[in-house]
């Protein structure tokens, strides 16, 4: 929980907006309340939004991230925590970057992590929840004293909560924020963290103060709570992993209005719908090539193209290694493409005709099936990704993590099959399959 401890906001962008009730006047007492699972997004207990937010603006602006306690509570998890991660991720991301817009990108994804793991410790990720009345609550923990995602105590931080700082969602992270911003600014030059850049420390810092107030900022290094091991626990084990579909994905909500805006917002669109599949080539032995690595052996590099604009998004070099993510031909199928990643943006390459003569071999070698030792990486747009047991969506998730980001994990290839690949972690004995689609040549 946000400590009891008093705070003043350290951050320029500390929320600021019009309340329709005077913060006097506004009560705190909790109505309708029921009760919840030790669980992500459905942690006891939980309140009647109203008076601070109306029903209307809590759907009409927030609706993706209502945890439906109505629904099937696996899908349901799935469905909202895989929207709650993007939305702490673009709201964290947009704080520390207009808190400081030098800010690295290893130290935004230590800072990312650290917030993840806040948000699980407080709370279990649990925020607004639909009743089965059709009513819509939100978190309240610690003897009704916390409010919110991530638990701002009524016992010192009463205006900001009757300001509405603790039932709207992205006032209530930004608000948290401040607080946990501080400290991991404190951490960096704080005696229990070695260097500035050993961000799991001074995430683990940054919480000691975040609960415990500014002075406990190395209590988890001198005397550690159950608290501190929880947080490192949690840390460690990243479960949300578990339920998030896509960490690369947009944002349903209008962040940057709900961060910076005058309200009401609207929700930005749905996510973006999956890339249409090429066509099935027709050659069976095409279709084989899915999964495979492919060198790049074209004197002068292959183009990466959006084959529907025809724009080319990046010249991939010559001998660079690319995983065939999929197969399409076009023109009578004479002409074949590849689907492949390449920093950070996929597209397709042109790999040679089929017709009069196979010129394949002009533009790409492809390794057989059974050479491995080769290795990838996340692509850019994955912080973390789950292994799952076995090659298939239907195949349950691991407990191996892959990092991605600045500092991507190398992965050995082990297997391929159809669109999957078996990855081992290097130096490691972790392995587990993940979709071609997910991966990139590692670069050194």
């Amino acid at each position: 929980m946000l400590s009891n401890k008093k705070y003043h906001c350290v951050f320029s962008i500390c929320v600021f907006f019009v309340c329709q009730y005077s913060a006097a006047a506004v009560s705190l007492t909790c109505t309708s309340k029921i009760s919840g699972t030790w669980n992500f997004g459905t942690a006891p207990s939980a309140c009647n939004v109203t008076p601070l937010m109306s029903q209307d603006s809590v759907q009409n602006q927030y609706s993706p991230v209502l945890f439906n306690d109505a629904s099937e509570a696996t899908a349901e998890r799935k469905d909202f925590l895989s929207e709650m991660y993007l939305v702490l991720r673009d709201v964290g991301t947009s704080y520390l970057l207009r808190a400081n817009p030098q800010v690295s990108n290893a130290e935004l994804m230590g800072f990312l992590d650290g917030l993840y793991a806040l948000a699980h410790q407080e709370t279990f990720w649990t925020h607004y929840r639909l009743g089965k009345d059709q009513l819509i609550r939100y978190m309240r923990g610690d003897g009704d004293h916390g409010h919110g995602l991530m638990q701002v105590d009524d016992r010192s931080h009463v205006d900001a909560l009757r300001d509405g700082r603790g039932v709207d969602l992205v006032y209530n992270i930004m608000y948290g924020l401040d607080v946990y911003y501080a400290a991991w600014v404190k951490s960096a030059t704080s005696s229990c963290v070695s260097t500035s850049t050993n961000y799991k420390n001074r995430a683990r810092s940054a919480w000691s103060a975040y609960n415990g107030g500014p002075g406990k900022i190395c209590r988890w290094s001198s005397s550690p709570t159950s608290g501190d091991t929880g947080y490192l626990q949690k840390y460690n084990q990243r479960g949300w992993l578990k339920y998030v579909r896509d960490t690369g994905t947009a944002v349903a909500l209008d962040v940057n209005c709900l961060m910076y805006n005058t309200r009401p917002c609207s929700l930005s669109g749905a996510p973006a719908p999956s890339p249409t599949p090429a066509p099935a080539p027709e050659t069976p032995a095409l279709r084989q090539l899915i999964g495979k690595i492919a060198t790049l052996v074209a004197p002068n590099g292959i183009n990466l193209r959006d084959l529907q604009t025809d724009k080319i998004l990046v010249l991939i070099p010559k001998g660079t290694q690319v995983v065939i993510e999929d197969v399409s031909q076009k023109d009578s199928d004479i002409k074949t493409y590849m689907k492949v990643t390449h920093a950070g943006k996929t597209g397709s390459i042109y790999a040679g005709h089929e017709k009069p003569t196979l010129t394949r071999d002009s533009w790409v070698r492809v390794e057989n099936s059974s050479d491995s030792n080769r290795l990838v990486q996340l692509t850019t747009a994955r912080p973390y990704q789950m292994l799952r047991e076995c090659a298939g969506y239907a195949c349950a998730k691991s407990e191996v993590v892959v990092k991605g980001g600045s500092s991507p994990d190398a992965l050995l290839v082990l297997q391929k099959e159809n669109n999957w690949i078996k990855v081992q972690i290097q130096n490691t004995n972790q392995s587990g399959w993940i979709e071609a689609t997910n991966l990139m040549e590692k670069t050194l």
